[in-house]
């Protein structure tokens, strides 16, 4: 193929330019592209397989915080007499 001969640039308005397509398409120079496959038509009752991929992701976060502060408060002012508690305890029997 014959190029083309480039108009000369003067040092002032040097450029980057992009060269002229050469007719050769990306497709046509790429080592590593893959024509697709062609579309492939289907019939009643051909067998087909349908692979469903699913990612889920679950997060769980569980927490308890208690306190409980209790308080007793007591105090013995008096000793009672034991004799009178069985007699009382005695009398509140009788009377069942």
């Amino acid at each position: 193929m014959d190029r083309p001969a480039a108009a000369p640039v003067a040092e002032s308005d040097a450029q980057a330019v992009a060269p002229e397509p050469q007719g050769i398409t990306l497709e046509q120079a790429s080592l590593i592209r893959v024509e697709p496959p062609e579309p492939r038509s289907f019939n009643a009752n051909d067998l087909i397989t349908i692979i469903v991929s699913e990612r889920s992701k679950a997060k769980r976060k569980q927490s308890l915080e208690t306190e409980k502060e209790y308080s007793l408060d007591g105090s013995v002012t008096a000793i009672p007499d034991l004799l009178k508690l069985l007699a009382l305890r005695y009398e509140n029997y009788d009377n069942l």
